[in-house]
């Protein structure tokens, strides 16, 4: 299955986050991908991120003066929608089990 990052958040992990988080969680991770991940990688297909993508998000918010819990808050919504990915085999390989472990 060749689905986009952003085809994916839409179809599946809005729910996903609805049915699964706290109000607070939900608006946050909408904002962190309607602000960092879709921009970055919303158009390649979810087998096709690789950990050096999801690496370089990290580095280019470090580069513009983001907060540490700011890519925290990308690290953690990327981890929750690459697991849900792995769970509805629309990936066989998570590329959050090679990047960068955020602190």
């Amino acid at each position: 299955m060749k689905i986009k990052v952003k085809d994916f958040y839409e179809k599946f992990y809005e729910d996903y986050q609805v049915n699964n988080n706290k109000e607070r969680t939900v608006r946050t991770r909408r904002s962190v991908f309607k602000n960092h991940i879709i921009p970055a990688i919303g158009n390649m297909a979810l087998g096709n991120v690789f950990s050096s993508d999801i690496d370089s998000i990290y580095e280019k918010m470090k580069i513009n003066g983001y907060k540490q819990n700011t890519i925290f808050g990308v690290y953690s919504a990327l981890g929750s929608i690459f697991r849900l990915a792995m769970e509805k085999n629309c990936i066989k390989k998570n590329p959050m089990k090679e990047a960068q472990i955020i602190h």
